[in-house]
């Protein structure tokens, strides 16, 4: 399963859950270390994403705090003077 499609919230459920069952396998496989490396990497980068203020018009992500607050990045809100 391809859990990039997914929203932020629902990969951080996802991963989640995923971590849990493996930790609750009663056995040692091989791979156990490396796919929950895996899942915590990718719970870490949704909850960054789940963080991270995005452009109300475009999607974007925004890194400017006067852009954050306005809630629309300086191209948007240049389209929307117009």
């Amino acid at each position: 399963m391809t859990i990039s499609v997914l929203s932020a919230e629902r990969r951080i459920d996802y991963c989640q859950r995923a971590i849990a069952a493996i930790e609750a396998e009663r056995f040692d496989s091989p791979t156990r270390p490396a796919r929950r490396a895996r899942l915590i990497a990718a719970w870490e980068q949704a909850v960054a994403e789940a963080a991270m203020v995005r452009c109300g018009r475009c999607g974007a992500p925004l890194t400017d705090p006067l852009s954050q607050a306005r809630g629309l990045g300086p191209c948007c809100a240049a389209k929307g003077q117009r």
